[in-house]
């Protein structure tokens, strides 16, 4: 499916009284620092970009450019250059949905929801939804898994607290006590994916090794009371728990200082 408007565009100043914002299905936010940004821009050098519209009654309706409109709005223009086509309904959510996924600061959770919309709700293939938005059909259908993971992982995601990596090794432990302690553990202290692999690796283990054991033997781990995960000490190199872990974050010039101080 191709975005192929039934007549070409043709530009025009445009009273900016007359155009409306995109509907917008996908509810993205638009952070105002990049519209202040684009006004401060637009103010010193103008519009270089027109703002694409289509025709809806007696008025217009954004089809792409929603931050160069807003930013317009805020610098209180009268007229703008757009270029107007003719558009059908699907094509415009088809061009809503592209220029959404194309936003910087997405959450992987925001992404996924609108592949569904556009393989789902606006009939494009994987293939189709990837060329629109530059990605592989494969990259597409990882986004879209991500929202068949466990609510506690998606909120993990949506809020940027795992990497879609780590998100993904997690989601295969089996045990899910186990697994919500160790998305508990991985958004608190920040985990790679070898380690969060690992954690995963080692409950299997532990899961096969009570499987095949004897029955009724004592002392196993309960599921409410998970092992400790252990990592090494980045100084020492000897084990720790995850939970006893504490980080520094020290720009180059205080490192500089500590470790002088340490030399002494």
């Amino acid at each position: 499916m191709s975005l192929t408007p039934k007549t070409k565009s043709s530009f025009r100043q445009v009273d900016l009284g007359l155009i409306d914002p995109p509907e917008d299905p996908d509810r993205i936010s638009i952070d105002p620092d990049t519209i202040n940004e684009l006004a401060d821009s637009i103010r010193e050098v103008g519009l270089l970009q027109p703002i694409l519209v289509t025709k809806k009654g007696d008025r217009f309706l954004v089809v792409f450019g929603h931050r160069r409109f807003l930013a317009c709005q805020k610098l209180g223009l009268g007229k703008v250059t757009a270029g107007v086509v003719d558009y059908s309904d699907v094509d415009i959510s088809i061009a809503r949905a592209t220029e959404n996924i194309q936003r910087d600061g997405l959450t992987p959770i925001e992404e996924a929801k609108i592949y569904v919309r556009m393989t789902d709700q606006l009939g494009l293939s994987l293939e189709q939804a990837g060329k629109r938005t530059g990605k592989s059909a494969g990259v597409v259908k990882r986004r879209i898994d991500l929202l068949r993971m466990p609510t506690k992982l998606q909120r993990a995601l949506h809020g940027k607290k795992v990497s879609i990596s780590v998100a993904e090794e997690l989601w295969k432990c089996p045990d899910e006590p186990y697994r919500d302690y160790l998305i508990e553990m991985a958004t608190e202290h920040g985990v790679t994916q070898m380690v969060a692999r690992n954690w995963v690796e080692e409950r299997k283990k532990e899961m096969r090794g009570k499987e095949y054991g004897t029955e009724g033997g004592g002392g196993g781990a309960s599921l409410m009371e998970p092992t400790p995960v252990f990592v090494a000490c980045d100084t020492c190199k000897g084990p720790e728990d995850v939970t006893g872990i504490k980080y520094l974050r020290v720009c180059k010039k205080c490192m500089q200082t500590i470790m002088a101080n340490l030399g002494q």
